[in-house]
Parts: C-alpha cells; structure tokens; sequence
C-alpha cells in the first residue's frame, strides 16, 4: 500500500528531474527585455535573503559578522545588476530577432 502511495510522488520527482534540463536551457529572459535579467536576479538574491532571515535568524556572530555576512551577497549582485543596467543605457545592444 505504501508502494502504490508514493509511486505518483516517485514519478513526479523523475519528471522534474529530466525536465528541469532542458527547461533551463530554453529559459531565455533577455528575449522579453534586455535588462529583464539583471532585474531578475537583484530582485531574487534580496527575497532569498529575506526568506533567510525570516526562516533561520540572523547570522551567528558578533553584530558587525552578522550585517556583513547578511549583505555580503546581495550587495554585490546589486552592483553589478545597477552596473548592467547602466552599460545597456550607455550602450544599447542591437534587436535580436
């Protein structure tokens, strides 16, 4: 009974695990917009540090460890999201068709 209970489970981890692949590969968010990617990835690096701080605390350690090991990574993929963004005003890139 067990058996027959996990086997949709079972089957459902296999399916993600041979479509996530190509599923990723064929993701291409820079065909909606050009600035689309660094918008998404600034975006999802500060709602994975607040889904971390609201799920697991704060950083273990002295208060100038905890605010530089909080912000150690969302702040540089900010930068370089701001810094991307301003190269595709600068320099625009052409259409791709």
């Amino acid at each position: 009974m067990v058996v027959l209970a996990l086997a949709p489970v079972l089957w459902t981890l296999v399916f993600v695990g041979f479509a996530a692949g190509p599923a990723i590969r064929s993701f291409d968010t820079a065909a909606v917009h050009t600035a689309l990617p660094a918008v998404l990835s600034g975006v999802l690096v500060w709602e994975a540090t607040a889904l971390g701080l609201a799920t697991g605390g704060p950083p273990p350690g002295p208060p100038a460890v905890q605010i530089c090991a909080l912000l150690g990574g969302p702040v540089p993929v900010t930068a370089l999201s701001w810094w991307e963004i301003h190269r595709l005003r600068t320099r625009p890139r052409p259409h791709r068709v």
